[in-house]
């Protein structure tokens, strides 16, 4: 259960430092959802309730889908997936 949270803090702190490429951006959320979705799980097998954990993952898989689907559009519109602030 400890080493999630500490994958989790890991990919917060990529996702600060590393911020320039919406790909590589991509990536990290895809990270943090899979530790959410693992510490959720730790968490609702000991309450045996597992609707949570189905909605979480719908709501992943649709966050998924919006995520690639502006990453094409910037990369048509741009050229690249550079992000600058």
């Amino acid at each position: 259960y400890y080493i999630y949270m500490q994958f989790f803090i890991i990919s917060l702190l990529l996702l600060v430092l590393i911020y320039k490429h919406i790909l590589i951006i991509l990536i990290i959320i895809e990270l943090l959802v899979v530790n959410i979705s693992i510490i959720i799980h730790t968490v609702i097998v000991q309450v045996r309730i597992k609707f949570y954990l189905i909605c979480y993952l719908i709501f992943s898989v649709c966050e998924r889908a919006l995520g690639l689907d502006l990453l094409m559009i910037t990369i048509h519109i741009r050229g690249n997936d550079l992000y600058y602030i």
